[in-house]
């Protein structure tokens, strides 16, 4: 990575909280881990995870705003992402297509970027509900739908990884909008009623964005 990676007195909340993090990482590098007991490990291990998928969305508020102010034009770059790529020497797909889903978190996807900031959903989960609403046909879904959509994915994160979360966002329509939902061979387009609400497996509380309602709603039919 390059040398320029660390900001010199940071000033602003977010550029000091990430240097004093990298300090504090610093002082537990020799830090052993044998005598952390079992019963510590596990929710140490969690909170880990969730705390990966708050700074992945810090991150992602970061990229958008160097976007923004063009952080790679002084060094000629063409780009944020390829400025970013460069620096870090992160693939230029892979920074690509982080720097695209930071401006698709904005105003577009508030739910899904305050849930992952929250840490109650993981960054590859919150990149596939963010594909699957932007998905939708426009001449289905309305701002309704496109609304009750997301929070529907939402709620199914809570009980599933992103790869079932893709095979869910095909058939969203079917749960969100029935009669918009095209019809397949399978019958996949009949309405559901909503299950009763499930203590979730998770270590994590349910989003409240996804659960305005009072039941969750069933995972629409995946045509198999």
């Amino acid at each position: 990575m390059s040398e320029g990676a660390m900001t010199p007195d940071p000033r602003h909340r977010v550029a000091a909280f990430v240097a004093s993090t990298h300090a504090d990482l610093d002082d537990l590098a020799d830090v052993a881990l044998w005598s952390m007991t079992p019963q510590e490990t596990a929710p140490t291990l969690l909170a880990l995870t969730r705390l990966k998928a708050r700074i992945a969305e810090l991150e992602l508020g970061v990229v958008a705003h160097a976007d923004t102010v063009e952080v790679g034009v002084a060094s000629g770059a063409t780009s944020t992402a390829n400025w970013w790529a460069h620096q870090t020497k992160m693939t230029r797909p892979e920074a690509h297509r982080l720097t695209k889903l930071a401006s698709r978190l904005g105003a577009a996807h508030e739910p899904v970027r305050a849930t992952l900031a929250s840490g109650e959903v993981l960054a590859d989960q919150a990149a596939v509900i963010v594909d699957a609403v932007d998905a939708l046909p426009t001449d289905l879904a309305d701002a309704e739908v496109v609304a009750d959509a997301e929070a529907a994915l939402l709620t199914y994160a809570t009980d599933h990884d992103a790869k079932a979360l893709r095979v869910l966002g095909r058939r969203i329509l079917d749960v969100v909008a029935p009669r918009s939902a095209k019809p397949t061979k399978h019958g996949c387009s009949k309405a559901r009623k909503p299950r009763p609400a499930q203590q979730p497996r998770s270590a994590w509380p349910t989003t409240a964005t996804a659960s305005a309602t009072a039941g969750s709603p069933s995972p629409p039919c995946t045509g198999r």
